[in-house]
């Protein structure tokens, strides 16, 4: 009688591990799917990175030089002033008070000041 309900316990406990393996399975399967598309994604997103940091190079004038020195190129506020000031023969008092404080709203915006910067 014993061995009976030995083997009616092994058999339930193999019908156990049968189904904990599929559902391993079918949680494998959705994590390498999930994988791909993660990878697709970010795929993406480097490229519309790259497209954007483009576009924005094209861009004319001094704020959106200082736009693109400061949050594509990493520039620190001062540095990005001095380097467009140079580059389009100006003082850079003159950007400091003409153009930075405009582009110093736009850069609060998109939350260049908070504790995350976007990279």
């Amino acid at each position: 009688m014993k061995n009976i309900k030995n083997y009616i316990n092994t058999k339930k406990e193999l019908e156990l591990v049968k189904i904990n393996l599929e559902s391993l399975n079918d949680k494998e399967k959705y994590l390498v799917e999930f994988r791909e598309y993660l990878k697709n994604v970010e795929q993406k997103l480097i490229v519309t990175a790259k497209e954007i940091e483009v576009k924005l190079r094209e861009l004319d004038g001094i704020e959106q030089e200082l736009l693109y020195n400061i949050l594509v190129v990493g520039l620190n506020p001062t540095k990005a002033v001095d380097s467009v000031a140079y580059k389009n023969d100006k003082d850079p008092s003159t950007i400091w008070k003409g153009y930075y404080p405009k582009v110093k709203e736009k850069l609060i915006e998109v939350g260049y000041f908070s504790s995350e910067v976007p990279v």
